[in-house]
């Protein structure tokens, strides 16, 4: 359900002045608190579907990024201690007057809740923790996504458990867990010692299982909206009424667009929803106007309608009566007039007063489009009209003009293919860098998409040395990073700068498993990789 949206940003969220920031670490403390629960359950063979997507939900909106304010986080928290006791029988309640002692386990949540830095006190061992959990946090979005789409996975809700749980020994929520035997998991994968060399195989663990879980999703999206399609989307807009949805929740665009289909409202896109134009059945509604290009929340401050953010969105410091949300578990956060307020809302703003053209912009680029164009590919770099491809993830990097990638697309050059696994969310949605090889030069893909398309072309050119790169810069990419990885096809690059979340020791430690190349200079970056 939609409600109003009012909140501070969540960045700088190890700051505990900020309140966003706070609750969301309260939030990761009570899921490691019930992640011990819930793997001792499963391991007896008793599922816990409701606490699994209530975990999920949870996790995914602890993201620095995720449009949650304090509200929103306090019913999740609410949720989380109620999800606790279908997974631990000791707790002190019986199941219906379990609420009432829920004020009182947040008060005690709120107070202990330790910060990243507490956890470990090894600062290496710290940085793989973190990691693990932003790839954790990757993962949830994913599942969450599938789940609203009727598709779940008892696999990847034990692999999120075990990110909660990795590194932390039981004993340090024994109050909670004291039903659970001293030696639980003595010798698995929970809570016990690890050096770096085998954080880092977790952390690719983790990456296949981001890829597993985004494949889950692609398959959940397909099935009910239609295999995507190379479709030219509109950058502009169009005269009337207007009502923005960002983010990457296709379900709650589909409801909008089904509650508005009579209202003589238009509906445009933001952000990761770009690839939405690409399914045939949310194509199918003509009310679904374009997609507004602008790469941040602060472009849509004169957004002159509603503009709702849902799963995956960046709220930056939005507030004001025209901004809802949808992000949150479970659907009934908000209150019942919140839909409608919305509705109204966009019937009773100006909307467009003119028309602009603004340019368009193909997705779609599917994982069946790119194994489906790979021969296309192969053929023109045997032919020489092709020299390489490059994939690029760098959504956090810096875009300002004279940095690093706004620089190396313009160097690169007319005969070389460039793959955004940004899915058009960031800075490169409004590029036009012309045709290569039969092909747009720029295709707007997703990190499932791309991972399948280097097999692809490796097996369309006979052999495992394939012209490809993938480039990541900023700590979001990591988490991709540990996924491709996985892949092993073509070369790897990160850059210019490393994140500060990794240290040089697990970066050495990573690179004695995988070569990966750092980023300097964009000409001679080119350059070398060209060659």
């Amino acid at each position: 359900m939609i409600q109003r949206l009012c909140t501070e940003s969540a960045e700088g969220r190890n700051d505990k002045n900020n309140d966003v920031g706070r609750l969301q670490d309260v939030i990761v403390y009570a899921l490691r608190r019930m992640a011990y629960g819930a793997l001792h359950r499963h391991a007896q063979g008793e599922a816990t579907p409701e606490a699994d997507d209530v975990m999920a939900a949870a996790l995914y909106a602890t993201r620095p990024d995720a449009s949650v304010d304090v509200p929103a986080l306090q019913r999740l928290l609410r949720d989380i201690v109620l999800a606790q006791k279908r997974v631990n029988p000791n707790l002190d309640c019986e199941a219906d007057s379990c609420s009432q002692t829920v004020a009182a386990t947040l008060a005690l949540l709120k107070q202990d809740a330790p910060s990243a830095d507490e956890l470990n006190a090894n600062r290496d061992i710290r940085s793989a923790m973190l990691i693990l959990l932003a790839l954790a946090r990757k993962t949830a979005g994913a599942r969450f996504q599938a789940a609203s789409l009727g598709r779940r996975d008892g696999e990847v809700d034990d692999f999120l458990y075990s990110a909660l749980t990795a590194g932390i020994p039981p004993q340090y929520f024994e109050t909670q867990w004291e039903g659970i035997p001293d030696n639980y998991d003595e010798n698995g994968t929970h809570g016990r010692s690890r050096n770096l060399d085998e954080w880092v195989e977790l952390l690719l663990q983790g990456g296949r299982m981001a890829l597993k879980t985004l494949e889950m999703a692609d398959e959940a999206a397909a099935d009910m909206y239609g295999t995507p399609q190379p479709t030219p989307v509109s950058l502009g807009h169009r005269p009337g009424r207007a009502l923005l949805v960002s983010g990457g929740d296709m379900r709650t665009l589909h409801e909008v667009l089904e509650q508005t289909v009579k209202a003589d409202i238009a509906v445009y896109t933001h952000g990761g929803l770009l690839k939405a134009h690409a399914y045939p059945r949310l194509r199918s509604y003509p009310h679904l106007a374009g997609h507004i290009g602008e790469p941040g929340p602060e472009g849509l401050a004169h957004f002159p309608g509603p503009v709702l953010f849902t799963a995956g969105a960046s709220i930056g410091q939005s507030c004001g009566d025209a901004f809802f949300t949808s992000e949150g578990y479970p659907a009934d956060n908000g209150s019942p007039g919140d839909e409608a307020a919305m509705k109204n809302l966009a019937q009773a703003m100006p909307g467009f007063s003119d028309e602009i053209f603004g340019g368009e912009i193909t997705t779609g680029f599917g994982r069946k489009t790119l194994r489906a164009v790979a021969p296309q590919v192969a053929d023109a770099l045997r032919a020489g009209t092709l020299r390489h491809v490059f994939v690029l993830d760098a959504c956090a990097a810096d875009w300002s003009e004279g940095a690093y990638f706004p620089e190396f697309l313009q160097l690169t050059p007319p005969d070389t293919l460039i793959l955004d696994l940004t899915g058009g969310s960031c800075r490169m949605a409004d590029k036009s860098l012309g045709a290569a090889g039969g092909l747009p030069r720029l295709m707007h893909a997703d990190l499932f998409a791309a991972a399948g398309f280097g097999p692809a072309l490796a097996e369309a050119l006979g052999s495992s040395r394939v012209p490809l790169t993938w480039l990541f810069s900023g700590a979001s990419a990591v988490s991709g990073l540990l996924a491709l990885l996985t892949a092993d096809i073509g070369s790897v690059a990160f850059g210019p700068d490393l994140p500060d979340v990794v240290t040089p020791n697990l970066w050495a430690a990573l690179g004695r498993r995988h070569a990966i190349l750092r980023l300097g200079s964009p000409a001679d970056d080119i350059k070398s990789l060209l060659n």
